[in-house]
């Protein structure tokens, strides 16, 4: 399999060990200025951040991957295990958030869903540019069920699922471009 490069901005753990070495190529950032410059230089194609890494606080090491406008899924860790902290990370930015101490397999599950959920994103590109309508609907979903902190599993399911509604509603019943969607 090509190796995917996975930056690890975390200074305690050795994720060599948990993510196969045949699969990912990890790199590895200890401080927060560090992650945000490697990221510029080599175009991870995840990247695991520790919100209490040094240097910046995590949400601004997010909002600063946000400020590049790169997407990059990042998986966020923290010791902090609060609805209100991963509803946060999320709203900054994050793809999932994970506590710790870490689940090794939690971690490769993130870390797989966060790959596919990338490529999705880069297949389908273009589809919030030529519906914007749906960009919309996609921030009014995900803030609404964070707000009221639903699992995030399960926000994500029914996020997906109205997402595809609205695909298939653009795709199979006429609703293009110039026409307003349905909510």
């Amino acid at each position: 399999m090509k190796e995917v490069k996975v930056l690890v901005g975390e200074e305690e753990k050795d994720f060599e060990e948990v993510l196969p070495q045949d699969e990912y190529l990890v790199l590895k950032a200890t401080c927060s200025k560090m992650a945000i410059e490697m990221v510029k230089e080599e175009n991870p194609d995840l990247m695991i951040l520790d919100l209490e890494l040094p240097g910046m606080n995590g949400m601004e090491s997010l909002r600063s991957l946000r400020t590049l406008n790169l997407n990059i899924p990042v998986v966020a860790v923290s010791s902090i295990g609060t609805v209100e902290a991963a509803v946060e990370a999320m709203k900054t930015g994050a793809r999932d958030y994970l506590t710790k101490p870490l689940n090794t397999e939690e971690l490769r599950v993130a870390v797989r869903k966060g790959l596919q959920d990338n490529r999705q994103t880069g297949e389908n590109k273009n589809i919030c540019t030529d519906y914007p309508d749906i960009q919309t609907i996609i921030d009014e979903v995900k803030e609404s069920m964070l707000e009221k902190g639903a699992n995030l599993d399960e926000a994500k399911k029914s996020f997906e699922k109205r997402f595809l509604s609205l695909v298939s509603k653009i795709n199979g019943d006429g609703t293009g471009p110039g026409k307003p969607l349905e909510r």
